[in-house]
């Protein structure tokens, strides 16, 4: 029976302000959160593909194995500077079209104890992140878990996106951690390619390039960057899938269907990953141990993880080097490149052949007295890598550069980097 008269009017009156206030409430959220009310239906079409014809494959890629989009009506947090890159990232992802580099799917380190899991960009403070997570998870206190291996780190706390989706997204915090393309790319090619493993094997075999004849041995493959470069661009372009060191950022972690709470940048990392703890309910007591942690990370330890990570590629590819003091050359010369060792100072053969006992401790050692012979400032140091990662790219064919941005289009975009090539006096974030 239809309800009339003063009750009719009563409940008209009722709607009307429930109406109202709900309509004043997404008002608030609106204008207060710009780019934080993600609905599903924006979402979904902004990283629905430009063309119709792709959609059947769109979907069948990224709407499985329990991929979805997450609705979160709560502000990130309420730091003006990382409250606006996810206000940007998000308000970007409206206007893209989803254009994915083929490759493995978003892999995260996740500190399960403390509801907190940062997607795994590898090159992109990937071993950092791993370290701090294995840290928070730790129930004693951890010791110097920095001077390890860079190998230990990876395999440990992962997970799959299928895996953390079982959790609420109103619990688990998620972290995007970005980082320069030109730089990451530079990186890769230098700690992944340059000195020793299967990746150069590949590609020297691809390329018909022989070994890298060193002295009166050799030590991995002839590869140059330009070769690289080539390489996985050709891989992009044929529609294969890339490995994870050469995939953009926003292929292996899905920014604009996964929502972030928090984005940091490689270049900032450590006052980030501070940021991080200091909105994340850890106790008191954790928070400033891992904290302490982060702050006491020296030089040793950078050097000998890497030191370390490098002699157990030489006993897994003992055919593909001929001596370990030429890979301690080539790992030199990574350690210039990264700005560690000043570029005068020429490779101590005759200190290395003394050594008696060959291993990362001491090899560590013989390296930081090097250092420390003609040590550099702190700017020097940003200075010689710049240079390095300058004259890297000069060389580089101008096709090939063209071939980078477009791959990488989505991360220069999204995350706000500088397309421009880097130059010797350029930071390029």
């Amino acid at each position: 029976m239809a309800v009339t008269g003063p009750t009719a009017k009563k409940q008209f009156v009722i709607v009307l302000g429930l109406n109202g206030l709900i309509s004043l409430v997404v008002w608030f959220y609106i204008t207060t959160y710009p780019g934080l009310i993600w609905s599903a239906t924006s979402s979904m079409t902004a990283c629905l593909p430009a063309k119709s014809k792709d959609l059947k494959e769109w979907k069948a890629e990224n709407l499985t194995n329990s991929f979805s989009v997450e609705v979160n009506f709560e502000p990130t947090d309420n730091s003006k500077t990382y409250r606006d890159r996810n206000t940007l990232l998000y308000e970007k992802c409206e206007t893209l079209p989803v254009d994915r580099v083929r490759g493995r799917r978003p892999i995260y380190f996740f500190a399960k104890s403390k509801s907190l899991a940062f997607c795994k960009v590898p090159k992109a403070g990937s071993t950092f992140v791993g370290t701090v997570v294995a840290a928070l998870e730790l129930r004693k206190k951890p010791g110097n878990m920095f001077h390890m291996s860079l190998a230990i780190v990876h395999g440990q706390n992962e997970v799959d996106f299928s895996t953390l989706s079982k959790y609420s997204s109103s619990v688990v915090k998620k972290i995007l951690v970005t980082r320069n393309p030109y730089t990451r790319l530079f990186s890769a090619f230098t700690d992944k390619y340059f000195v020793l493993g299967a990746r150069p094997k590949t590609i020297a075999t691809k390329k018909g390039k022989g070994r890298f004849e060193m002295r009166n041995g050799y030590c991995g493959y002839d590869i140059s960057f330009q070769e690289f470069l080539d390489y996985f661009t050709d891989l992009h372009i044929a529609g294969k899938e890339v490995e994870e060191h050469t995939m953009p950022v926003s292929s292996l972690c899905y920014p604009c269907m996964v929502h972030y709470n928090i984005l940091c940048k490689q270049e900032t990392l450590t006052a980030d990953i501070e940021y991080v703890l200091s909105v994340t309910n850890i106790s008191e007591p954790r928070r400033q141990t891992v904290m302490e942690l982060i702050r006491s990370k020296s030089l040793n330890d950078t050097i000998y993880a890497s030191v370390s990570y490098h002699m157990l590629y030489f006993n897994l590819y003992p055919n593909d080097c001929s001596s370990k003091i030429l890979l301690m050359e080539k790992v030199w010369k990574v350690f210039q490149l990264q700005g560690y060792i000043s570029l005068s100072l020429t490779f101590p053969i005759n200190s290395f052949q003394n050594l008696t006992d060959f291993d990362a401790e001491n090899v560590t050692t013989l390296i930081l007295e090097q250092i420390q012979s003609r040590p550099l400032s702190k700017s020097q140091m940003s200075k010689q890598r710049q240079i390095a990662l300058a004259e890297a790219y000069s060389s580089i064919k101008p096709s090939t550069i063209a071939r980078v941005q477009r791959m990488f289009a989505q991360d220069f975009h999204l995350f706000g980097y500088d397309k421009t090539i880097p130059t010797r006096h350029g930071k390029n974030h």
